[in-house]
């Protein structure tokens, strides 16, 4: 199970984005790092294209993105709970998304009932959902040593989040060697 969460995980990491409609654009994923792992996502349905026909996956990832991504991922059934916040109104793509990951505790809100569905999130962010998907599976971690350059950056409340993220070796990084940065 492990492994099968490290695969689809290893995609956010670069921010490949997801959106409701399904297309595969050659010429947008063509060459891309990434490629095989987004082919494989698409198959599987976990992983839409915009409306477009392109995945633009270089693009940074909204909230309401990658919850859409992350609920298909792991196939969670649309939630009878209403949860409400009045920047995700109920005809919105990502509505029903945001209502079974909210609901499943895999993602809250901000203060003043609102979710920021178009803000851009962050890798620990990211890290913090990933646990907490896990943790609704039962997949445990332990908590590894961080040797990233910048882990001071990382926000107390994530940080245990990435460390497990880290032990998964779902994410990595990149660290100083001899006054470089080489990736992790």
């Amino acid at each position: 199970m492990k492994k099968i969460f490290r695969h689809l995980f290893l995609v956010f990491i670069v921010f490949v984005l997801v959106l409701p409609q399904s297309a595969y654009a050659q010429s947008d994923i063509h060459g891309h790092y990434f490629e095989k792992s987004m082919l494989s996502l698409i198959e599987r349905g976990i992983m839409n294209g915009y409306t477009d026909g392109t995945y633009r996956p270089d693009r940074p990832i909204t909230r309401a993105e990658f919850t859409v991504f992350l609920v298909r991922a792991l196939n969670l059934s649309p939630s009878s709970t209403n949860q409400s916040f009045s920047d995700v109104k109920e005809n919105a793509w990502y509505y029903s998304a945001i209502t079974t990951a909210t609901s499943n505790k895999i993602i809250g809100g901000y203060p003043n009932n609102v979710f920021r569905p178009n803000k851009h999130i962050s890798r620990q962010e990211i890290a913090a959902m990933m646990k907490r998907a896990l943790d609704l599976k039962g997949v445990q971690a332990e908590k590894a040593p961080l040797p990233f350059y910048d882990k001071n950056k990382i926000n107390p409340m994530f940080y245990g989040a990435v460390q497990e993220m880290v032990d998964l070796k779902i994410i990595g990084g990149k660290k100083i060697v001899r006054d470089y940065i080489l990736p992790h």
